[in-house]
């Protein structure tokens, strides 16, 4: 493989080379030896190169050899991601200044890419991809490193130093850093997160907005911005900071989770359908961030149902369960919800849906048993159900409610009556006064 990289550049390349290892990690042979070979081509020492095919042999190489150069896939082993690795890349070498962090995925998505935009991954490339754009990625990468400015490096020890927590020497460099460049953005944002990462979010927002007045389209202000305004509870500006970042960038997947909680902090409930149609893009969401949209579908739902919007309700719910991973406490409420709403139609849909995975759980046997009562099953029946979940020990306030009604509905007994209002008040004490009302 031959590369024509400009005499200059090469020099700098080098320069740049020279005492450093580089570590690959990738399961592709191809893959792997594909990138060896562009490195090779630019120069960089071949007999330097480790290659590896996981995470656990990654990281005894990496501290071994004190690698500044990683290239890994996204995934690198059981429960193991990139992510991981560069934590533990940070913590050997804190100051990025003379490292290069390159990520590999096989998932083309921008809400994938989009999440390391706020780390010190240093370029991410998705498969599949030929010799030609490896190389353009890998050049412009190693082009960045070799072509920093003194403010860049600058830059690099001030987070680096936040990244240690020495405080006030990263101020004091910040702050000095103002009169070195002439684009004051980064001063500003680094200013402001040394006051974030102390908790002191009012003073991390005053740095911020500064950081914004230099440029507003910089990526980690605006994420700081949401993050602190969250903090605060003002979920208000924290929404506006958030649609600032999204007309700016793609939806990242690290950034879903406050999305999510700052939609229903405001209500922008559309805002939530939006968000789940990242689960058709993305192939790699993780199991907690699927979980946080299902569960914010399923309270879109509830609020459009409740609001009489029952089209759009009634969607919203359909899109937690199918999110859900056959998470019970969202099946669950989904369910429970249809009930509430009188959509005892979509009710009995996820009784059925579910039955099979979940119908042996008390609270899911609960549900079933108002579904039955509210869909016309006999009284006598009802009451019949409600015995044998007592039996079963399954004694929620709810089984005790639906037996004393249906009992009602059926003129029993008063000593019946009174006896299942005995039993409800010695399980429920402090629910006395409730149920002593079926004995009017």
């Amino acid at each position: 493989m031959t590369l024509e990289v400009p005499k200059k550049l090469q020099l700098k390349f080098d320069n740049f080379f020279k005492g450093k290892e580089a570590v690959i990690i990738d399961p592709s042979s191809s893959t792997r030896a594909t990138i060896k070979r562009v490195l090779s081509a630019i120069g960089f020492p071949i007999g330097n190169i480790h290659i590896v095919p996981d995470y656990f042999q990654a990281i005894e190489v990496i501290k071994d050899k004190m690698a500044a150069i990683i290239f890994t896939a996204a995934d690198i082993g059981k429960e193991k991601t990139a992510e991981d690795l560069l934590e533990l890349h940070l913590d050997l070498i804190p100051n990025r200044e003379n490292c290069v962090f390159m990520v590999i995925s096989k998932h083309n998505s921008e809400a994938s890419a989009a999440a390391y935009l706020d780390t010190e991954v240093d370029n991410y490339i998705c498969q599949p991809f030929n010799t030609e754009t490896l190389q353009s990625s890998v050049m412009k990468a190693f082009k960045q490193k070799v072509m920093q400015t003194p403010y860049d490096r600058e830059v690099c020890k001030i987070k680096s130093l936040i990244y240690t927590k020495e405080f006030d020497e990263a101020k004091q460099r910040a702050e000095k850093s103002l009169t070195m460049s002439k684009d004051q953005a980064w001063s500003y944002f680094l200013l402001g997160n040394i006051e974030e990462v102390q908790s002191n979010f009012q003073g991390a927002i005053d740095q911020y907005k500064k950081a914004l007045d230099n440029d507003t389209s910089h990526y980690q202000t605006l994420s700081g911005l949401m993050r602190c305004y969250q903090s605060l509870k003002m979920y208000a500006d924290a929404y506006d900071a958030a649609t600032l970042l999204l007309d700016q960038y793609p939806l990242s997947i690290n950034s879903i989770p406050d999305l999510i909680r700052i939609s229903l902090a405001n209500q922008k409930f559309e805002d939530l359908e939006k968000i789940s149609a990242v689960l058709v893009q993305i192939p790699d969401l993780s199991p907690t961030i699927k979980l946080q949209i299902s569960a914010g579908l399923a309270l879109c739902g509830k609020h459009l149902l409740k609001n009489k919007n029952r089209e759009l309700g009634v969607k919203s719910l359909k899109k937690a369960l199918e999110t859900c991973d056959f998470n019970p406490n969202i099946i669950l409420s989904v369910g429970q919800t249809y009930v509430d709403s009188a959509l005892y139609k979509e009710a009995m849909n996820v009784l059925n849906q579910y039955d099979d995975k979940l119908g042996t759980m008390a609270s899911f046997k609960v549900l079933e048993l108002e579904v039955f009562y509210r869909t016309g099953e006999k009284k006598g029946h009802i009451i019949s159900l409600g015995t044998q979940l007592l039996k079963k020990n399954i004694k929620q306030p709810k089984v005790y409610e639906i037996m004393l009604e249906a009992s009602k509905e059926l003129n029993r007994r008063q000593d019946a009556i009174e006896q299942i209002v005995f039993d409800a008040t010695k399980d429920y004490p402090e629910l006395k006064g409730h149920f002593q009302k079926y004995l009017g």
